[in-house]
């Protein structure tokens, strides 16, 4: 499967997948169409990647259902860890998916006052759902 270069932060490299995400994996769409992705603020190209038809949804429907079963046999507790780490994960990678906006362009970019505040509404919001998990789900001792 192709994957798209685009510079990051401090100019690093991202490669980005261009594929539909089916089954666990990356794959080209089943018709072969592409579409084009461009920065909204600059009208900029990024890369072409692959555009679902009825066949692909179709697939990617079954490929939920089948997940959606596995998900349904892990435990709260277990299923509380997992979406932590995910979430840890989008954080870690957060500043990647802002480097692809245009800083100079209002409600396009980074906002140099709120990007990257480890104790925002964010943080706080976290916290809030690890003490729902806690006092909602968990049993008592």
């Amino acid at each position: 499967m192709s994957s798209l270069a685009v510079i990051g932060v401090q100019g690093r490299f991202i490669t980005v997948p261009t594929g539909l995400f089916i089954y666990n994996e990356f794959v080209p769409s089943l018709t072969g169409q592409t579409i084009s992705v461009e920065t909204p603020a600059t009208g900029q190209q990024l890369g072409i990647i692959s555009a679902a038809g009825a066949a692909d949804i179709n697939r990617a429907v079954e490929s939920a259902k089948l997940g959606f079963q596995a998900w349904r046999t892990v435990p709260g507790p277990a299923k509380a860890q997992l979406l932590l780490k995910l979430a840890d994960l989008i954080r870690r990678d957060a500043q990647n998916a802002w480097a692809m906006l245009n800083p100079n362009v209002p409600f396009g970019g980074v906002k140099e006052s709120g990007f990257g505040r480890d104790m925002g509404e964010e943080a706080l919001a976290r916290w809030m759902s690890v003490k729902a998990v806690k006092y909602h789900i968990l049993p008592r001792l």
